[in-house]
């Protein structure tokens, strides 16, 4: 309904939503919980998808492949699934420990640091990885 007087529709528009109160009140609900529940949905979704794209950036810097030259895969594993970055030196943990961040902070800090010429991290398999930790007393 239209009106011209707009005090008339404010009143109206106020009688209606106390005579309707519950039920504009039940509505609201439903839809809110609805567009959560989606937005949530959609905001994980882009955060899984944001740190998927930072981490293949970063592992194609670091050689796309896993770096230990006598890896049981031939030529090296190339699965980004099985790849993990390692601190050349060891420390990663007290490293990635003290970021008190998510992984996107780590991966853009690391991946700044290879950019500007760091020789610090290499990328090796998962399987890679473990034996050097297991060999140098990293556990």
């Amino acid at each position: 309904m239209v009106y011209k007087d707009k005090e008339k529709e404010k009143k109206y528009k106020k009688l209606y939503y106390l005579q309707n109160k519950e039920k504009i009140l039940e509505k609201v609900r439903k839809h809110s919980k609805e567009k959560y529940w989606e937005n949530v949905e959609n905001s994980r979704k882009k955060k899984r998808d944001k740190l998927l794209e930072m981490k293949l950036k970063l592992f194609e810097f670091l050689g796309g492949k896993c770096s230990n030259s006598i890896c049981l895969v031939p030529g090296g594993c190339k699965d980004h699934r099985c790849l993990q970055i390692d601190h050349v030196k060891g420390g990663g943990n007290k490293e990635h420990g003290h970021a008190k961040r998510g992984s996107f902070s780590y991966y853009l800090r690391v991946l700044n640091a290879v950019k500007n010429g760091s020789k610090d991290y290499q990328l090796l398999c998962s399987n890679c990885n473990w034996i050097k930790r297991w060999e140098n007393h990293e556990l």
